[in-house]
């Protein structure tokens, strides 16, 4: 790389990462503003953060509804081009009314602290969608992708061009629409001038940057439609289409390198899909979807022939993760009468545990490559896991072969906190539970709630272990204790069928009116979760 197209290409993706992540050192967090007001917001909880803003749920008081506050890091507030950005955002996104683009219903500023209030999307982004399932069937991405691609036209419509389209900022609700959120590098290509760039200058990820972005040229909104098949090329493939060591090596490849055929990946994929994504991907602009609706046109066009849908061969997800049964309301009235806590006031958590067992035993049956070993506590000896060079490796080892040793293998070999290792331990609390290994799971969940900066997700699946812990042997009050203190704020963050099976076991588990239940016998595997033991709840940390 010794031409001047590649000098400027160097510049372009240092200047990149300068503006498009904050340094690490001067990352404060906005830790104390939990309960305060901004304006009629009431801060309840912080549910995310980047660069430049941490992300709290809030509460409006005027209209009684959540909603989303981006808060502005205070470290960064005094510098002229990130207060710009930040308004900016609020701008791009203001005049836009779109059902798959993320509303903004104010911006402002409240005892110092700049903010925006936006609409509130319970769900998971696209990144985490794919970390946790796994790449999905053809016909579920091409639904999402008319969907973005649907946002992406109204933008252009009013002449904005998004210019950071990724996994990260395209999220995904529980009935399975998408939606576009972070406008903050957006610009107006008619009509106005919000570019905060010099010439030359690029922003955005280089894992899904447009040639022409990376290179700091001149960008319209088929840049977007680059950026959106690089994303649903991942979506697709479970990796991007390019992948290195360095920033600069993937924006080298971006410009130079023809994107790895999808259908290697994916064969069970109609070779229109994978054209279709191919020519998203053209390095010339003039050689991509001349706009969104064209995009959009295609994609019609391709389920009037029946092209959308394929056959899924890829590894199936973790049952616990997506796909557990539910037990109908007809099954849980047959089981009704044996449940009644005055027919059966002693049996029925013995029974709770017999159930979700039965539960995860079907749900195994539908995993195609799932098999069954014994769960190995951490530290212990683990059995045909070979170490992967990288722990990425290594939890796409256990996602793709959903063993028990395979995701006890992320943890024994790459302790610490990060978003693989935290997915690993919700997996483990989920099988314990799973098997009653009950105070193993207390256990996991205690290691979460322990650690600094575990994020939402796992903490509200720790504490609803625990609370299904204690449900589940017994222990009824204090695992209502648990979800009114801890959970009530975080019922969208616990994974499934976590959720599930929580809101079964307060809602269903009988009330005993006999004797103590210190003096029943509990389920197989729970050592010590009720009152009087070490591991008491007034005893464990809470948080």
């Amino acid at each position: 790389m010794s031409n001047a197209g590649d000098s400027s290409l160097t510049q372009a993706v240092s200047q990149s990462q300068i503006l498009g992540r904050a340094p690490v050192s001067g990352f404060l967090r906005v830790a104390d503003l939990q309960d305060q007001m901004l304006g009629e917001f009431r801060l309840l909880r912080r549910i995310g953060g980047g660069g430049m803003a941490e992300v709290w749920l809030a509460e409006q008081t005027s209209l009684r509804r959540q909603v989303a506050i981006k808060v502005m890091r205070p470290d960064i507030q005094a510098d002229e081009t990130c207060r710009r950005r930040f308004e900016q955002e609020a701008l791009a996104t203001a005049g836009l009314n779109h059902p798959n683009i993320v509303q903004v219903y104010a911006v402002g500023e409240s005892n110092g602290v700049r903010f925006i209030a936006q609409e509130y999307v319970a769900g998971m982004n696209m990144r985490d969608y794919i970390l946790k399932k796994g790449p999905p069937e053809a016909h579920i991405a091409l639904h999402l992708l008319k969907q973005v691609a649907a946002a992406l036209q109204a933008a252009a419509e009013k002449g904005i061009v998004h210019r950071d389209i990724k996994p990260e900022n395209i999220l995904l609700t529980r009935k399975g629409v998408a939606k576009v959120v972070d406008f903050g590098l957006a610009q107006l290509t008619q009509g106005g001038d919000l570019r905060l760039t010099q010439a030359g200058m690029t922003m955005g990820t280089p894992l899904y940057m447009s040639p022409e972005q990376v290179q700091g040229s001149k960008v319209d909104h088929r840049s977007d439609l680059y950026s959106l098949g690089a994303t649903f090329y991942h979506l697709l493939a479970g990796r991007p289409p390019f992948r290195a060591e360095t920033a600069l090596a993937i924006a080298y490849h971006q410009v130079h390198t023809p994107p790895p055929s999808l259908s290697d990946s994916r064969p069970d994929l109609s070779p229109s899909v994978c054209r279709l994504i191919q020519r998203m991907l053209a390095k010339k602009p003039d050689e991509r979807f001349p706009s969104a609706e064209a995009l959009l046109q295609e994609l019609r066009d391709l389920e009037k022939r029946g092209e959308a849908d394929g056959a899924f061969t890829m590894p199936v997800e973790s049952p616990t993760i997506d796909d557990v049964s539910r037990f109908s309301e007809s099954r849980w009235r047959e089981w009704s009468a044996w449940l009644s806590p005055s027919a059966h006031p002693w049996v029925a958590f013995a029974v709770w545990g017999v159930l979700l067992v039965t539960v995860a035993a079907a749900a195994g049956t539908r995993s195609v490559r799932r098999t069954p070993t014994t769960l190995n506590p951490a530290g212990g000896p683990l059995a045909h896991v070979e170490r992967e060079p990288t722990l990425v490796r290594q939890f796409q080892l256990a996602r793709n072969t959903n063993t028990d040793d395979a995701w006890w293998a992320v943890l024994q070999y790459f302790p610490g906190s990060e978003p693989e290792t935290d997915i690993a331990r919700q997996e483990l609390i989920t099988r314990l539970i799973q098997q009653q290994r009950f105070a193993e799971a207390e256990r996991l969940c205690s290691e979460v709630l322990a650690a600094k900066s575990a994020p939402e997700s796992a903490i509200a699946t720790a504490w609803a272990g625990r609370a299904l812990n204690l449900a589940l042997t017994g222990h009824l009050a204090d695992a209502e204790q648990i979800d009114r203190q801890h959970l009530r704020n975080r019922r969208d963050a616990i994974q499934r069928p976590l959720g599930e099976w929580l809101n079964e076991a307060l809602r269903r588990q009988p009330r005993p009116s006999g004797p103590d239940p210190e003096d029943s016998p509990r389920p197989r595997g729970d050592r010590g979760l009720g009152k009087g033991s070490d591991a008491s709840p007034k005893q464990r940390p809470r948080s």
